[in-house]
């Protein structure tokens, strides 16, 4: 089980997704809100592009959209916990 949830892409999602929070909070100076929220922002953006642009290497729409949705849960729950350990 905890392989079919954390499996190479997603643990690729879980590190930039902490990268992403480290350099907006301490390079760019921003908030820990405004960095988490960007951070999310940023991983909502790039799976629209990539549902956009690679909508064909995926089996179904359905198969795609519960991709996404994981890929945008493993970036909310890096930023989540990069943030509370930064604290």
């Amino acid at each position: 089980m905890i392989q079919k949830i954390f499996d190479y892409w997603s643990v690729w999602h879980l590190l930039l997704a902490s990268y992403a929070y480290l350099i907006t909070h301490f390079k760019l100076g921003w908030s820990e809100h405004v960095s988490f929220l960007s951070v999310i922002a940023l991983a909502i953006v790039y799976e629209a592009v990539e549902w956009l642009w690679n909508r064909n290497a995926y089996a179904s729409d359905k198969a795609m959209l519960l991709n996404c949705a994981k890929d945008v849960g493993m970036a909310l729950l890096a930023a989540f916990v990069t943030m509370v350990l930064t604290k």
